[in-house]
């Protein structure tokens, strides 16, 4: 079994050290990143161009690991690929209502929050619970090009948490795969945290290996990945 996972960057790297036990083959359209501040149509267009190429390689089963992604596209996505396509909007929202006593904050792109995707997933699960919303367009740019120092990331972080946190929030969502990488900043006192790819049910491999395909500039994903596994990884450089 192949898992495919597919995201605009580094982000679903997050995912994919979830994922340990499978074979997985890892797209990463970084020549069109941040999907983010992109229309419907675009992100429609590279989502499924990206998922082809991955059935093309062999996946049996995708992964969106691009919120922005499942918030605009997962239902169309899936009505055209007749493979089973996976994102990490309900375990989520699954995990989140589980621990929380009825003030959740969510963090996402632009689109992500645009779409109220969690909001419709949060009612269907639990009526009675606030979401409160924070569009963070910073967050995913600093995970994936790397920060200038963690004072200016800490600094970054609590001025979109401050809103929620004005809110009482007990629980925060981490709404795009790009933020667990930055989860020592998000710690904060009697605030449960949930990372999606902690609670993808996915189906499982006794293969494991990584094979990583980038359409932009494959050295500099490959340097920014390994730092971010903390292991060495196989990249390929592809044109899209």
């Amino acid at each position: 079994m192949t898992i495919g996972v597919f995201d605009s960057g580094v982000g679903g790297l997050s995912v994919v050290r979830q994922l340990k036990a499978h074979r997985i083959l890892y797209f990463a359209d970084t020549a069109h990143f941040p999907y983010g501040p992109r229309n419907d149509a675009e992100i429609i267009a590279l989502a499924s161009s990206a998922i082809s190429f991955l059935i093309e390689k062999g996946a049996t089963n995708i992964i969106l690991a691009c919120n922005t992604v499942a918030s605009v596209a997962a239902r169309l996505l899936r009505e055209k690929h007749s493979i089973p396509i996976y994102d990490l909007i309900r375990p989520a929202v699954l995990a989140a209502t589980s621990v929380s006593s009825g003030r959740i904050g969510l963090i996402g792109t632009e689109k992500t929050i645009q779409k109220k995707i969690f909001e419709t997933e949060t009612f269907s699960i639990s009526p009675n619970t606030k979401l409160f919303s924070v569009a963070c367009p910073l967050l995913a740019p600093i995970v994936e090009y790397g920060s200038p120092s963690d004072q200016a990331t800490r600094l970054i972080v609590h001025a979109y948490l401050e809103t929620l946190l004005q809110e009482h929030i007990d629980t925060l969502l981490l709404g795009c795969t790009h933020y667990p990488f930055l989860r020592p900043h998000f710690a904060l006192e009697h605030v449960h945290l949930i990372d999606p790819a902690e609670y993808l049910k996915a189906p499982t491999s006794t293969s494991p290996s990584l094979t990583c395909f980038v359409s932009g500039n494959s050295v500099s994903f490959q340097k920014r990945a390994e730092q971010l596994l903390q292991k060495s990884i196989l990249v390929h450089q592809v044109l899209r």
